[in-house]
């Protein structure tokens, strides 16, 4: 007989991606921990700040931005996500070969227009 107590631990909240695709991947920025990064198999990216995040509205948000310059259909389960350990970059590849890097501060410095930093 197992008598060793199970842990229950609650979920804080829950965030719908936007068109609710499926997520395959999540990071966090390590320069904002409050920054989480997904990627689903659409061909764009989304961060959501998730520091004023709470129950009540946490299904209803946004993304608090959306990286662009994926081909459509290019990015599958299998893409590359990484986030820099030194810099607050956000790079991704696809199936054509394409890597891509944002400069997430840059881009909120200059209006958040989403397109990379880098396209090679």
């Amino acid at each position: 007989e197992d008598n060793s107590a199970s842990l229950n631990i609650s979920t804080l909240f829950r965030i719908n991606t936007p068109q609710k695709t499926e997520v395959n991947k999540i990071y966090t920025i390590p320069h904002n921990k409050n920054t989480l990064v997904t990627k689903s198999d659409l061909s764009s990216l989304h961060l959501f700040d998730i520091s004023t995040t709470t129950t009540s509205n946490s299904q209803n948000q946004r993304p608090s931005a959306t990286l662009t310059g994926h081909e459509e259909e290019a990015c599958e389960s299998n893409f590359a996500l990484d986030t820099g350990s030194q810099q607050p970059w956000v790079l991704s590849g696809d199936k054509n070969g394409v890597i891509l890097l944002w400069d997430i501060e840059a881009n909120v410095r200059a209006g958040g227009g989403g397109q990379p930093e880098v396209n090679y």
